[in-house]
């Protein structure tokens, strides 16, 4: 039997490996060469660009030159009259132009060859998203000798190693934390760099989904909020769970972020995603122009709710669980206060763990979103990918994050709702002050997590090329 499943396993191994070699392979390598021809072309044109302004930027109207024969051999050239040009517009054709008419073609073509690159760039984007695809699942299968080795031939020369084939090892906490420390270094050191640029970010974008953000987590008596809040408890009682103060807690937090997600929808699916896809920008020495967010757009607001359905597929794939807990207990007559007790503390650890993977694979995906300009499932994949073996790491990372952003809520909640509510729904000029600024320090939280992030998908790519080898 074990050496069935082996046969099977390689099997399998062996379609992976031929659908890359035979298929992703050549398309990569011909994105590759075809994009690598129109920055040749763009170069040219740029040249072209550059010549012309420094022509009509000097006055020359006439220049003589040294033109190369081939083998060295040169021949001066006489050009009387430089005002007009014969500019090549491609078949072989060529126009003659004068400098205003040559400009305006070659920013045309410019255009046209900037839009030709993002395309290749978002194919080859796509192709090695479906490489690291096979290798996710490759990693799903099941494995008995953790010595197997799968190579996907990407290039000629190189092959990609699995993080199998790393030495196993016990997770060290010291090199966990002194991973989450670096990292945290690195990023107040790219915050306070870009102090001007990541505080504008957080004005312009970040703030407006911060009110709506803290407005819906402080609200308790929105309409939407109950009926949400009633609806979920009849369906925990529909489902068996017991009535508990856990499940009860479970529903007020539930409903909360159904409500919120709600509430925040319009501002999470535009100036977020676009708030970090500045920061990323911004990171990585690119000054952040509304044209450029603008273009990634489609990609990051496809991701968006790709994350969005994870964290709904999360927080249902545990609640089924715990459905199917509760339910074997009473059908098998083992339900007891105590048992209840011990399914409860596994349901909040497991939830807990679950989620928080979820949230540190979507905050990826959008990152990733944002360097690729591809959007998707793809970017979702690629993120579990390289948190594969840093999911420690990871949660380090996220937790001071966590910890801040559920301060400045009971905060809010404290100076701005409990005064609100105390005096009749009437808001003192200090409270709306006191809610500005709680408000802003939320977004430059939230744009500080995102360089964390950004930082941390760099360490994990920075590793991903370690396993590249000769």
């Amino acid at each position: 039997m074990e050496e069935i499943d082996a046969r099977l396993r390689q099997e399998k191994v062996k379609k992976f490996e031929d659908f890359v070699d035979r298929r992703l392979k050549p398309d990569l390598v011909k994105a590759i060469a075809q994009r690598d021809k129109v920055f040749q072309q763009q170069k040219v044109f740029s040249d072209l660009k550059m010549n012309i302004e420094n022509l009509e930027k000097n006055g020359v109207t006439r220049l003589r030159s040294m033109v190369n024969l081939g083998s060295e051999v040169y021949v001066q050239a006489d050009v009387p009259d430089t005002r007009r040009i014969f500019v090549d517009i491609g078949l072989g054709f060529h126009v003659e132009f004068t400098w205003s008419e040559a400009l305006e073609f070659i920013s045309v073509r410019e255009a046209r060859l900037a839009r030709q690159i993002d395309e290749y760039t978002h194919l080859i984007a796509n192709i090695k998203a479906q490489i690291k695809m096979l290798l996710f699942w490759w990693l799903a299968l099941p494995h008995r000798n953790h010595h197997e080795r799968l190579f996907f031939p990407i290039e000629k020369g190189l092959h990609v190693r699995t993080p199998l084939d790393k030495p196993w090892k016990l997770l060290d906490p010291a090199q966990t934390m002194g991973e989450a420390i670096k990292i945290l270094r690195t990023s107040f050191h790219a915050f306070f760099s870009s102090y001007h640029t990541f505080i504008s970010t957080a004005t312009l974008l970040v703030f407006p989904y911060s009110i709506a953000t803290l407005l819906s987590q402080s609200s308790s008596s929105p309409y939407l909020l109950q009926a949400i809040s009633s609806r979920l408890w009849l369906l925990f009682e529909a489902s068996g769970f017991p009535s508990s103060h856990f499940f009860a807690l479970l529903n007020v937090k539930l409903s909360q972020a159904a409500f919120s997600f709600v509430v925040t929808l319009p501002f999470g699916s535009t100036s977020l995603i676009l708030a970090k896809a500045s920061v990323f920008q911004t990171i990585h020495g690119k000054l952040p122009s509304l044209a450029s967010l603008l273009r990634l757009y489609p990609s990051l607001v496809l991701t968006y709710l790709c994350n969005s359905f994870l964290v709904l597929a999360a927080n249902a794939a545990v609640l089924s669980l715990l459905f199917l807990a509760f339910n074997a207990a009473d059908v098998l007559a083992l339900a007891s206060s105590s048992l209840t007790l011990a399914i409860s503390v596994a349901g909040v650890i497991l939830y807990s763990l679950v989620l928080a993977h979820a949230l540190i694979t979507c905050n990826m995906a959008t990152i990733i979103s944002a360097a690729e300009n591809t959007g998707g499932y793809l970017c979702i994949l690629e993120a579990l990918v390289l948190v594969h073996a840093k999911m420690a790491t990871a949660i380090t990372l996220a937790l001071p994050a966590s910890l801040g952003a559920a301060a400045m809520e009971a905060l809010f909640h404290c100076r701005v709702i409990g005064p609100y509510s105390e005096s009749g729904g009437k808001l003192q000029p200090l409270a709306i002050w006191e809610a500005v600024s709680i408000a802003y320090s939320y977004s430059l939280l939230l744009v500080f997590d995102t360089i964390i992030t950004c930082n941390f998908v760099k360490s994990c790519k920075s590793e991903e090329k370690d396993d590249v080898h000769v």
